[in-house]
């Protein structure tokens, strides 16, 4: 993924996942799922976490088309709305 909007169009039963890119504290990815699957976004490094879910765990994100955003807040930690 690269920091900005990201709209995902191609989601199929077997290219399903993304990671986000590195991290930078502040800086913030949002995520659109206009495919025909759930997306799996996964944290930028091994050892990342998306907000409290346990260490390299994806979070889903559903075939709805709304925005879902990820803010960087500590190096290799993610906040998910």
């Amino acid at each position: 993924l690269n920091y900005g909007v990201n709209v995902f169009t191609g989601v199929t039963a077997s290219d399903f996942a993304t990671k986000l890119p590195q991290t930078s504290v502040g800086n913030s990815v949002k995520v659109v799922n206009r495919g025909s699957n759930i997306l799996y976004v996964y944290p930028s490094t091994i050892g990342g976490q998306i907000n409290n879910l346990p260490v390299n765990t994806s979070v889903a994100i559903p075939t709805d088309g709304k925005v879902y955003e990820f803010i960087c807040i500590e190096n290799t930690i993610w906040t998910h709305s």
